[in-house]
């Protein structure tokens, strides 16, 4: 197991999807409810940064004792479904670490998974209200839907 919980976003500026891994949850936010006042600030605060995004992707995880976020925002240059292009954006501890950086492998087939089941939806609000079904290993303990 990898994700503790997945959660979607449709309020705000840009609606977005998040997945908290277990590594340092407690010790970076002590808890779930803190991971997503964490990635609700990230995103209202740096909206600025995502204005070109279409929706968001984000893994949270703790690192180190720090506070970490991997935005993969997505715009769409063509009609749904189009193919996006995903730009990644780092933030530790809230604040913006532009940077080389690559991502894990789980987190790799979760971007997949979700490029996967996006096609296969009508549009951005379908998509957003349907989360995919994940290999056993990677599916979240709990999935907490839309938290608005």
């Amino acid at each position: 197991m990898a994700f503790v919980e997945r959660h979607t976003s449709t309020k705000g500026h840009i609606p977005y999807r998040c997945y908290t891994d277990e590594r340092e949850l407690e010790t970076a936010f002590e808890t779930k409810e803190k991971v997503r006042e964490y990635v609700s600030s990230i995103v209202d605060e740096n909206h600025k940064i995502f204005s070109d995004a279409d929706w968001l992707i984000i893994a949270a995880y703790g690192f180190k004792g720090t506070k970490v976020a991997e935005v993969f925002s997505y715009t769409l240059t063509d009609k749904w479904p189009g193919n996006p292009v995903v730009t990644q954006h780092v933030f530790t501890d809230g604040k913006y670490e532009p940077q080389e950086k690559s991502t894990c492998g789980n987190m790799y087939i979760i971007l997949g998974a979700e490029e996967l089941h996006r096609r296969k939806t009508l549009n951005l609000e379908d998509f957003m209200k349907n989360a995919p079904i994940l290999e056993k290993d990677l599916h979240p303990l709990n999935d907490a839907g839309i938290i608005n």
